[in-house]
């Protein structure tokens, strides 16, 4: 995306600003996990505590702490994507002339949008209804399921335990959000945006 910001005049800065927020999120994440052996500490909450409101243990408040680390780069990490992904939206239908196109271009233009909306949607669903706001219709069992979420509980046993209203279809919007291990594919989303803007920058 790097490679066509440039071109964009003044609102070139805000792209870089994103995605080198976004980068730079994704280091002090991994080194934190790297430097606080958090799968130890997590087998050991598994086997011998089990109890989040039980602070008396050494292990339950290193896992305290990392929670607060993590959660406060999630944070980040998703609003940033929120506004980077409307600021491409709106320089890409200013690069393309959207609003002075014919209605198949324009059509043309909404879908190849639409595609990238499709592929950091678990994204949008965290920002929202997690760290930002759930919507007035949303049932009983997804505000739960939110504040469970924001409370900390995904990162202690995600894999297993942390969904755990479950198996409720209408939870199935709380896709597992992991920085380390999905930072690359993020940055994939962002080489197709770039795609968009050199193929449309040809017509």
């Amino acid at each position: 995306m790097r490679n066509v910001a440039e071109q964009f005049g003044i609102s070139s800065a805000s792209v870089f600003m994103a995605l080198n927020i976004l980068d730079y999120l994704y280091e002090e994440e991994k080194q934190d996990y790297e430097n606080s052996s958090y799968s130890e500490l997590v087998k050991d909450f598994l086997e011998n505590c089990m109890d989040f409101s039980d602070q008396s243990t050494e292990t339950n408040k290193k896992l305290q702490e990392l929670h607060i680390r993590f959660y406060a780069r999630l944070t980040s990490y998703l609003t940033t994507i929120y506004q980077l992904e409307e600021n491409l939206e709106n320089i890409f239908k200013e690069w393309t002339r959207y609003h002075h196109s014919n209605k198949s271009k324009q059509n043309a233009i909404d879908k190849a949008i639409r595609e990238r909306e499709e592929e950091i949607v678990k994204y949008k669903v965290w920002r929202n209804k997690v760290f930002a706001h759930l919507e007035k219709k949303d049932s009983q069992d997804i505000k739960i399921e939110a504040r469970l979420q924001y409370g900390g509980f995904i990162k202690d046993i995600s894999k297993k335990e942390c969904l755990s209203l479950q198996p409720n279809p209408s939870l199935k919007i709380f896709s597992e959000i992991d920085i380390v291990t999905q930072h690359k594919t993020l940055l994939q989303h962002y080489e197709k945006w770039e795609n968009m803007f050199n193929e449309y920058s040809l017509e």
